[in-house]
């Protein structure tokens, strides 16, 4: 029931693609190289040149814990 009243959380994010509005239930999973992100949905994938630290400041709060649960992401926290 829970899933049902959530409110859909979209972010806006500057890929090398161009600004996507992307759903945070649409992320599957992100790859990192350096400074290269990979943002991996079902139909798409964006690519963003930051440090992952650089995005996790940018996602605190609004789309970081549950991605980080859903791709088993682990910073020691």
């Amino acid at each position: 029931m829970d899933d049902i009243l959530r409110e859909e959380q979209v972010v806006e994010l500057s890929f090398v693609e161009g600004n996507v509005n992307l759903r945070v239930d649409d992320i599957i999973y992100i790859g990192t190289s350096r400074h290269k992100n990979v943002f991996y949905t079902a139909g798409e994938t964006y690519s963003i040149y930051k440090k992952m630290d650089e995005l996790e400041a940018e996602l605190a709060g609004i789309i970081w814990k549950e991605v980080k649960v859903g791709m088993g992401f682990d910073r020691g926290s």
